[in-house]
């Protein structure tokens, strides 16, 4: 009986973490051509490294995920408007 027990809350644990990680997951929002900085920077936060060209602005990010060890690094690019172009 005692075995039973702890299988079930186990399996309910589990269960429980991949809905809390798929809720997470839903109120992420994507970075997408015409956007302003103010809504990049809503999204992504402040970025790491910020460079600029005849063409426009340039920003870096590093973001790192210390649950699973990996890093992600995205690149914005805007145009002289502000609005993001790639």
């Amino acid at each position: 009986m005692k075995r039973n027990e702890v299988m079930a809350l186990i399996a309910t644990t589990i269960l429980m973490f991949a809905v809390c990680l798929s809720a997470s997951a839903k109120g992420k929002r994507n970075v997408e051509r015409g956007m302003n900085k103010q809504e990049v920077i809503a999204i992504l936060g402040e970025p790491k490294l910020t460079s600029f060209d005849m063409y426009g602005d340039k920003w870096e990010y590093a973001k790192y995920n210390n649950l699973f060890g990996d890093s992600k690094y995205i690149t914005v690019f805007f145009d002289r408007n502000g609005k993001v172009v790639q």
